[in-house]
């Protein structure tokens, strides 16, 4: 709870130590997080990737980052430096398919989740963008399939409960829809 004390022991530790990753990657966190400050938390984390540009954690910072502020080309710029140092790494597919996606290239998108999917049937995270892009494929029971199975692992997992409910109103199951997806 005290942000502002962390912070100023991170930039003394960065002091002596400026090329820390784990202290940069956690100053870009809690810049972000607590106070607000994207453009801090993503200078945090470049700095992180100038010391060592292998670190799929500050790539996906970056990448989450560019998302939330809805920037598909700036995510699809730093999945290209992604994909440069860690090609095939599993957070380098995730977020491939998630530029598809936001690009509308949902067939793309199916074909990278699938493997994903089989190597980590239980993820939330991907479950709720596969069944999203099948929902955008108008495979509704493969959708319904992947959103149910994502609700069961994380209860709580608002979108895929927002996506399952679009699913069930597409199929005129109102009443299911009304609910959140509960029957």
């Amino acid at each position: 709870g005290k942000a502002d004390d962390a912070l100023k022991r991170l930039d003394a530790l960065l002091a002596k130590a400026p090329k820390a990753t784990d202290a940069l990657h956690l100053k870009g966190n809690l810049l972000q997080q607590s106070k607000g400050d994207l453009a801090g938390a993503a200078q945090a984390y470049r700095k992180e990737l100038e010391v060592r540009a292998d670190l799929p954690e500050a790539h996906a910072a970056l990448i989450a980052l560019a998302f939330a502020q809805r920037d598909i080309d700036g995510a699809a710029k730093q999945l290209e430096e992604l994909k440069k140092v860690l090609p095939n790494h599993p957070q380098t597919k995730y977020f491939e398919a998630q530029v598809a996606f936001a690009k509308n290239d949902f067939t793309k998108a199916r074909e990278l989740l699938q493997p994903l999917l089989r190597a980590a049937p239980e993820h939330a995270g991907l479950l709720h963008l596969a069944g999203a892009t099948e929902f955008k494929l108008n495979a509704n029971a493969q959708a319904e399939s992947y959103l149910t199975k994502a609700i069961q692992v994380a209860p709580n997992f608002a979108g895929a409960r927002r996506v399952l409910a679009q699913v069930h109103l597409r199929a005129r199951q109102t009443v299911v829809a009304r609910v959140g997806g509960e029957s």
